[in-house]
């Protein structure tokens, strides 16, 4: 599947769900906050753009993207911790020896380029709540947490992601809703875009 001249790895969505919800098992466990989560899931989606799942272990993969993510977010965390936690999920799959999940973590940098640097939505989200006077942004933070499990932080700007996460939230409790007419009738944004994401 191509689109926006990105070539996006079109493989199963109950597995791409199935890795969501993994990562975010493991997130949890180690009770990780949402800004190191969310570049962990485009560093996971971004891999398995150039790497097949079924030539490696997958679970050393969210292991290893989680452990990337704390260190470029500068909340790093202990890397036998993530293997420990790694380990008590998936105890079949995680070996014991930590130098295997830093090895893993070269290989994942060496595949994404080492570019690792990743603009979420979440600051365009807050600055659009407080542009447009909206004091509840739980919904909408909720819409941009489930959006990485799409390939749509790969394809739109983050500050698109953010306004149609805010359109969806609009929408589906009405409130507000001249208000957001009015702010995409007056900006410079691409309507179509935010059309797409909100599809």
């Amino acid at each position: 599947l191509q689109t926006k001249g990105i070539n996006i790895v079109k493989y199963d969505t109950n597995f791409r769900i199935y890795l969501h919800q993994s990562l975010q098992k493991l997130g949890i466990r180690m009770s990780i906050r949402q800004v190191v989560m969310a570049p962990a899931e485009v560093y996971l989606t971004r891999f398995l753009l150039s790497a097949s799942p079924n030539e490696l272990n997958i679970y050393m993969l969210l292991a290893s993207v989680l452990y990337l993510a704390s260190k470029t977010e500068e909340s790093p965390i202990h890397i036998r911790s993530i293997l420990m936690e790694a380990r008590n999920c998936w105890p079949e799959f995680i070996p014991n020896d930590f130098t295997k999940l830093a090895e893993f973590e070269f290989y994942v940098m060496e595949e994404l380029n080492c570019h690792v640097v990743v603009h979420h939505p979440y600051r365009s989200l807050v600055q659009l709540g407080k542009t447009m006077g909206l004091m509840d942004l739980n919904n909408a933070w909720a819409i941009i947490n489930d959006s990485y499990i799409t390939d749509v932080i790969l394809l739109y700007p983050p500050h698109i992601i953010a306004i149609a996460a805010v359109c969806i939230t609009v929408c589906t409790t009405d409130t507000k809703a001249g208000d957001m007419s009015e702010f995409l009738a007056n900006s410079n944004i691409r309507i179509e875009e935010v059309a797409e994401v909100c599809n």
